[in-house]
């Protein structure tokens, strides 16, 4: 009987494609040769084991340079490529063949990618290329295009391609997080069991590898590479049926303060990553040794804030409703090595760890001057902790209607941040001026990073500064119907209609109807204006943002959290005095 079908690597210098009979049936398939441009381990074998199954031979490139090369010296019925490989990519090889070929010859090459963006199979045709499929393949999806392209057979019928049997579908354990399908790789492979572990064993081996290759790329700032690597494991990744979630921050580099800048941004991500997974709580594995590298950084001026176990993103509006939990805190890093090292397991350093301070910090508290020697007999420096490092409030918030305001002073800085609704923290020196101003139990008003104070003897009430609607661009937030939409970072409202807009009351407080008039009143009068207010499309008559639209305040809450007063997971969805009122309220 003839030998089945063969996949062979392509080289620098590729030998000329094995002549192959030309019988009919069983043999057709494989006498048609597919050249396979793929730069990425695990896909190149998933295709040639997916070629393999169809009973096609196939020879395989690792990027396009080494494709053209073999192209040249071969006869291929069919180039398989993918379009994102070094050396040259598939746009590349496809413009080179097409300029090389004869008149009258025609090779069908069909694109290969992981990119299913709105526009990619287009530029693809445009570039020359016959068809466009995406990653992972799978094995029928191959087998429809590879009949479309596949020459015919000399009585013109198309040739055959092998029948494969359906494995039946794996059991998903429907509690378990979607983090893996096991169901991915013997949709694209087959069901062979020894096949499908030995897959996942060199994707293991690989995702280590590339996600190293990652941090050294971060660490050289070599953000291009860094990119190209993210691509290729999110491409092996989704090939063996691993989740991949990529966050990208695509915001402008500022001219300074880039360490604070990174930060806000990375917890952001993050905060987002976690909202999509429905998580309320984030685990970091920072240890004894980062808070005393933080404590360093700050007493050399850097912004750095401190660590606590248990505490609020600082992300916002981003990471609202969001804990962090440092369980490690008392553990010293290089403990916690030896540790994994003993288990036989492998960690990845963050490469942030080594820029902007931290790693003049590691150094220097790692100096003979600072530490002691590993000695046993000699004790170490003590590390700080920064366990339970709670706020103890002298009181508890007691938000107005609506939580425009709050009843006493609890942690003047947090009610300011928290009322203004944005992640910019009043000036130290401001916000001890106004500090001893409450000391002195006088009646006054004042105004502080976006927040309204109103003292009299016994009560403060701290709430939205509305006349800033006054001095700034509209904050005129359009509602999707169904998606919650965070504005002027102190309320999230999800309306169930479209044609929703949120805009403040101030100047349309006139508009409202009695009803809603006779709710606003209850709120100190110069916190009415900053309640938010619906308008319709087609109308100009504002309604309150209650009656129309699921509100949560975000104040009270964000407060709440600050302060350390919720110490459980469960609490962290409880609802507070301020979000949407009891339907008799209407």
């Amino acid at each position: 009987p003839p030998a089945g079908p063969t996949c062979a690597p392509a080289t620098a210098t590729p030998q000329p494609a094995r002549a192959l009979p030309s019988a009919s049936s069983a043999t057709d398939a494989a006498a048609a040769q597919i050249l396979v441009a793929e730069d990425n381990d695990i896909n190149r074998r998933v295709i040639e084991r997916q070629l393999e199954l169809l009973g096609v031979n196939c020879v395989v490139a690792e990027n396009g340079r080494e494709a053209l090369l073999h192209w040249r010296k071969g006869h291929y019925a069919v180039v398989l490529t993918d379009l994102h490989m070094p050396e040259m990519d598939g746009y590349e090889l496809t413009a080179r063949i097409r300029g090389e070929e004869p008149p009258g010859q025609h090779t069908p090459i069909v694109a290969v990618t992981a990119n299913a963006l709105r526009g990619e199979a287009q530029r693809c045709i445009d570039a020359g290329m016959d068809d466009f499929i995406t990653k992972p393949v799978q094995v029928e999806e191959l087998r429809r295009v590879l009949a479309r392209w596949l020459p015919t057979r000399a009585d013109g019928t198309p040739v055959p391609l092998r029948a494969l049997s359906r494995a039946p579908a794996a059991a998903m354990d429907k509690a378990a997080p979607a983090v893996f399908d096991a169901q991915v790789l013997p949709g694209l492979i087959g069901n062979d069991a020894a096949l499908i572990a030995e897959f996942l064993t060199d994707f293991q081996r690989s995702a280590h590898d590339t996600a190293q290759a990652i941090r050294d790329a971060c660490a050289a700032a070599d953000w291009r590479q860094a990119g190209d690597l993210a691509h290729r494991l999110k491409s092996s990744a989704r090939s063996v049926g691993a989740d991949w979630v990529e966050r990208r921050w695509d915001g402008v580099t500022p001219e300074s303060g880039l360490p604070a800048a990174a930060r806000r941004a990375r917890h952001a991500l993050i905060a987002d990553a976690a909202r999509e997974a429905g998580a309320l709580v984030v685990l970091f594995g920072h240890t004894a040794d980062d808070v005393a590298e933080g404590d360093w950084m700050r007493a050399r001026g850097s912004t750095l804030g401190g660590l606590r176990e248990w505490s609020p993103s600082p992300a916002w509006p981003e990471g609202r409703g969001l804990m962090l939990l440092r369980p490690m805190l008392e553990e010293r890093r290089q403990a916690l090595r030896d540790l994994l090292r003993a288990r036989g397991r492998d960690w990845i350093e963050d490469p942030g760890n080594e820029g902007f301070g931290r790693g003049a910090a590691r150094r220097s508290l790692n100096a003979p001057a600072v530490k002691a020697d590993r000695d046993p007999a000699r004790a170490e420096p003590p590390v700080p902790s920064g366990k339970n490092d709670r706020v103890t409030a002298s009181g508890s918030p007691n938000p107005l209607l609506l939580g425009e305001g709050f009843d006493g002073v609890i942690r003047l800085g947090q009610t300011v941040l928290c009322a203004a609704g944005h992640d910019r923290p009043p000036r130290p020196d401001r916000l001890t001026a106004l500090e001893a101003r409450l000391a002195a139990e006088l009646p006054f008003t004042a105004t502080l990073a976006g927040a309204r104070i109103e003292a009299t003897p016994g009560r403060v009430v701290v709430m939205r500064e509305a006349g800033e609607f006054r001095r700034r661009a509209s904050v005129q937030l359009r509602l999707n119907p169904d998606r919650p939409a965070v504005w002027d970072g102190r309320y999230e409202i999800t309306a169930s209609e479209d044609g929703w807009s949120v805009v403040p009351a101030l100047g349309l407080l006139a508009g409202l109807s009695d009803a809603d008039r006779a709710l606003v009143a209850r709120s100190p009068a110069a916190a009415r204006g900053a309640l938010p207010v619906l308008i319709r499309d087609g109308s100009d008559r504002p309604v309150l943002a209650w009656r129309a639209a699921r509100v949560l305040n975000l104040g009270p809450r964000r407060l709440m959290l600050a302060l350390g007063e919720t110490t459980q997971e469960k609490d962290l969805t409880r609802t507070v005095h301020g979000e949407t009122p009891p339907s008799d309220l209407f």
